[in-house]
């Protein structure tokens, strides 16, 4: 699914929660998501991305729909390409990998090994 069928997809209320959101917190949790990342804090990373929700449950179908089955879509993914032969180049947003419901933890509850480098 591309970003425009994905917001598409949103009912009129969870556009109105994705503009709040995103109207709320802006570049400040993008700034504080980067630097996150570039420090490799993987906790202050969550925070960033997804610590909006603890603060506000209301946003939960708009975090399921751009971010979590997402999650899991990609983590099948890349699940399959394992099995194949050769390495697996992955490359995701920031947001997905964190949290119990990111790609990391997803891959780990199948019985992965996922390090942070």
């Amino acid at each position: 699914m591309n970003e425009h069928s994905l917001l598409d997809s949103f009912t009129p209320r969870e556009q109105e929660l994705f503009l709040i959101s995103t109207m709320r917190e802006g570049g400040e949790k993008l700034d504080a998501a980067y630097r996150a990342w570039e420090s490799g804090d993987a906790a202050a990373l969550e925070e960033a991305t997804l610590g909006e929700l603890k603060r506000d449950p209301s946003l939960e179908p708009v975090f399921e729909k751009l971010i979590f089955a997402r999650n899991r879509a990609m983590a099948a993914a890349i699940e399959r390409r394992m099995q194949g032969k050769g390495p697996v180049f992955v490359v995701v947003g920031a947001a997905h990998l964190v949290g119990p419901r990111g790609i990391v933890e997803l891959l780990r509850r199948k019985g992965y090994r996922v390090e942070q480098q």
